[in-house]
């Protein structure tokens, strides 16, 4: 009998290793994500403020700004459910995200194809 408790507490302890491995794996993977998209983030913000300057000269600028501030809009509410846990600001950055990527695709397509 305790031959076969010796081994069954042998698996045992080999499988809580490897559910532990991949435990620690998919924390590894889900803390690269985060900072992935908060390096995205302060990227897209420099772009959108150097885009903005430009388009005061440059008026075809315009539609880029809006663009860049709408993928930065939806990543910060990506931000906010992943890291932050504020669910008011998500669905507040995500729907003015997502409309003014609407909006600006099809105010670009109206100047292009009039």
């Amino acid at each position: 009998m305790k031959q076969k408790e010796i081994i069954e507490n042998a698996i045992n302890d080999e499988v809580t290793e490897d559910i532990r491995k991949v435990e620690v794996d998919n924390m590894l993977l889900n803390k690269n994500i985060k900072n992935i998209s908060l390096f995205l983030q302060v990227v897209l913000v420099m772009f959108v403020g150097i885009t903005a300057i430009m388009s005061i000269f440059i008026n075809e600028f315009l539609t880029v700004v809006e663009i860049l501030l709408s993928v930065t809009l939806l990543i910060m509410a990506y931000n906010n459910y992943k890291i932050y846990r504020q669910k008011g600001l998500t669905c507040l950055y995500a729907i003015i995200g997502t409309v003014l990527l609407i909006t600006s695709i099809f105010s670009y397509t109206e100047r292009v194809f009039m």
